[in-house]
C-alpha cells in the first residue's frame, strides 16, 4: 500500500451550502393548479441503460380528481425544455399521490401500460422528466419541491435544471440541488455528479450531553484506502462540541474540538465547520468507521440529516450507500439507519495509488 498525498485536501462528499438564510431545507415549491400546467426536471443520463421512471417530492398541497401523469420526453436543442411529445408515460391514480411525500412512477412505457417499450439511453443523453395532469378540473392542485436550496462551492448546478410550467408556459430555471431521482429498470438510480438527492425529508437534530441520543454521525465504509486529515460538518453551535473518528472497535482514531466562540457564523446560525485532526489517519478500504459529533456542554449542537426512501436511493447520493446515519447514548450501543445521513464528510489528504504485499491492482476513487 502506498498513500500518495493530494496537492490539496478534498472535502468528500462536497459540503452542501444553503443559498439562503433558511438553511438546509426543502425549498422552491412549484404549484400546478391550472389547465396546461406542468413541471419538468431536465437531466443528462449518467450511465447507459433502460429507464424505468423517476421520483419527486410533493409539497404541502395535493388535490387530484384525475390522474397525475409522469412522462419521458425529448429535450429541445433550441429551448432546453421538453418538446411536448410524450414518448413514455405512466399515470398515477389520485389516491396514490399524497402531500409531503416521496412519489415515484416506476413503469413508464410507450403505451402507459407498464408492459410496453421503455426508454433506452446512452451516457449523456438529455431526458425531460415531465409531470402534468391527465386532464384538469378546477378543483385540482399539486405542488412539487423542485430544489433543496444548496450550492456546491458557491456555484449553481447547471447540468440538472427544471422547466417550471406552473403558469401554463414553460420557463427554464436552474436548480440549487434537485429533489429528484432517475430510476433504471435494474432497480438502481442515477448517481449525478452533484447534489441531486431523492429526498423524502430534511431534518434538523438538536442534541446535548443529556439527550437521547447524545451522539450523532455516520458510518463510513471507504471504497479505497485513504489518508484523512480532518472532517467537515454542517451544524449550529449553541455550545461546544467534538468531531470524533472511531474504528470498528470504537477506538478513537482522531478527534477535533469545535468552539462556539471561534467561528465565522453566530451560534444561532448554521454553517459548515471544517477542522483538521492533529495528524492524518489512514482508513482502509472495506473497513467500517464512524464519524460523529459529540456535544461537550449542556447547550448542545444541532446537525442536519436527510432521509431517502430506500437504500437504493442512498446509493445514488454523493458517497453512496456506504455512508449512513449512526447514533448512540452515553457511549452505549450504536443504532444505524441506512436510509438517513447527516450533512457531514471527510477531508481527504491522500489516496492509495500503489500495490500491497502479495498482490497488486489499482483503486478508483468513488465519491
Amino acid at each position: 500500500m502506498a498513500i500518495t498525498p493530494l496537492p490539496s485536501p478534498w472535502l468528500w462528499p462536497a459540503p452542501a451550502c444553503p443559498t439562503s438564510g433558511s438553511g438546509l431545507a426543502l425549498q422552491f415549491t412549484t404549484s400546478m393548479n391550472a389547465s396546461g400546467d406542468r413541471h419538468a426536471f431536465i437531466c443528462r443520463a449518467p450511465k447507459a441503460g433502460t429507464l424505468a421512471g423517476f421520483g419527486v417530492r410533493t409539497g404541502t398541497a395535493v388535490t387530484l380528481v384525475n390522474g397525475l401523469r409522469f412522462s419521458f420526453q425529448d429535450v429541445s436543442a433550441t429551448t432546453g425544455l421538453p418538446d411536448g411529445v410524450v414518448d413514455q408515460f405512466q399515470t398515477l391514480a389520485p389516491g396514490s399521490v399524497t402531500a409531503s411525500t416521496w412519489t415515484e412512477a416506476t413503469a413508464l412505457t410507450h403505451d402507459g401500460t407498464g408492459g410496453g417499450v421503455k426508454r433506452v439511453v446512452a451516457v449523456g443523453d438529455y431526458v425531460g422528466c415531465v409531470i402534468d395532469f391527465t386532464s384538469f378540473t378546477g378543483a385540482e392542485a399539486v405542488n412539487l419541491i423542485n430544489g433543496i436550496g444548496i450550492t456546491i462551492g458557491g456555484t449553481e448546478l447547471v447540468e440538472t435544471y427544471h422547466g417550471d410550467g406552473s403558469s401554463g408556459t414553460y420557463a427554464r430555471a436552474l436548480l440549487f440541488g434537485a429533489a429528484f431521482a432517475l430510476r433504471y429498470d435494474d432497480g438502481t438510480y442515477a448517481a449525478f455528479a452533484q447534489w441531486c438527492l431523492p429526498l423524502a425529508a430534511i431534518t434538523a437534530r438538536a442534541f446535548t450531553v443529556s439527550t437521547t441520543p447524545d451522539e450523532r454521525g455516520m458510518v463510513i465504509i471507504p471504497a479505497i484506502t485513504m489518508a484523512v486529515a480532518g472532517a467537515w460538518l454542517w451544524c449550529t453551535l449553541p455550545g461546544d462540541a467534538t468531531i470524533v473518528l472511531y474504528d470498528a472497535a470504537d477506538a478513537v482514531l482522531a478527534s477535533v474540538a469545535l468552539d462556539k466562540d471561534r467561528r465565522g457564523t453566530p451560534t444561532t446560525a448554521g454553517g459548515t465547520a471544517a477542522a483538521l485532526f492533529a495528524a492524518p489517519v489512514t482508513l482502509t478500504a472495506g473497513a467500517t468507521y464512524r464519524l460523529t459529533c459529540l456535544p461537550t456542554d449542556a447547550s448542545g449542537v444541532s446537525t442536519t440529516e436527510f432521509t431517502v426512501p430506500s437504500v437504493a436511493h442512498l446509493a445514488a447520493c454523493p458517497g453512496g450507500a456506504a455512508m449512513y446515519l449512526t447514533t448512540r447514548t452515553n457511549a452505549g450501543a450504536w443504532t444505524d439507519t441506512t436510509t438517513q445521513r447527516p450533512f457531514m464528510g471527510l477531508i481527504i489528504s491522500g489516496i492509495d495509488t500503489g500495490t500491497s504485499t502479495g498482490g497488486g491492482g489499482s483503486y478508483g476513487f468513488v465519491g
